[in-house]
């Protein structure tokens, strides 16, 4: 995607501001685009009425791209402990323990996330 289609998105939304897969579609796209700063405050503006996963996880994406490892780490810490068994949230996770040094917690995330899919391979995780 590229700039026209993000505007084409900004525009509609100004049309439909309620509509929710709308902005989340523009947030994902500013993630994948790496407009961190937007896709934040999309992602933001989504969680004051919407409590998807989809939505926390962007968001936690979002801050581990910035190097905001503490806030990422807090999100996904909820997104787990409401139950999620996405092995992507799993890894995540790990990889924001990683960052902030608290290694035991990352080996018992990843260990979870290995459960859940045992072939699942991440080179940075398993060295």
């Amino acid at each position: 995607m590229n700039n026209d289609t993000i505007e084409s998105l900004k525009d509609a939304l100004k049309h439909s501001p309620d509509n929710a897969p709308l902005r989340l579609l523009l947030a994902d796209t500013l993630l994948n685009l790496n407009r961190l700063e937007e896709a934040e405050e999309e992602f933001t503006t989504l969680l004051k009425t919407s409590r998807d996963i989809k939505v926390k996880v962007g968001l936690a994406t979002t801050y581990f791209k910035k190097g905001n490892y503490s806030a990422c780490n807090v999100i996904l810490e909820e997104v787990i402990d409401l139950g999620t068994k996405d092995l992507s949230t799993f890894t995540l996770y790990a990889k924001g323990l990683l960052k902030e040094n608290s290694i035991p917690r990352a080996i018992e995330i990843y260990k979870t996330a290995l459960a859940i899919e045992p072939n699942y391979f991440d080179e940075e995780l398993d060295n």
